[in-house]
């Protein structure tokens, strides 16, 4: 699904500013994903019932299960 994506997306560049467009779609694909994973280990550890916040398996479910619930909710409104 990416690949599609960038072709598209730096196909609409002049050549001589196709590496930077690379340059700035491989940062904000590096952002995005130590963003999302930041924000998964904080619900997991908020749902997790241990006294140090660690994330547990009631923790890894709220981070899997229950998000994507409430995901699915609001897509479906």
């Amino acid at each position: 699904m990416m690949t599609p994506l960038m072709t598209v997306s730096l196909s609409t560049l002049p050549d001589h500013l196709y590496s930077h467009g690379s340059a700035i779609l491989s940062t904000l694909q590096q952002v995005a994903g130590a963003f999302g994973t930041a924000v998964f280990v904080t619900v997991a550890s908020l749902g997790s019932e241990g006294p140090f916040g660690a994330p547990d398996a009631g923790g890894l479910s709220t981070a899997f299960i229950d998000r994507g619930r409430g995901r699915s909710r609001a897509l479906r409104r």
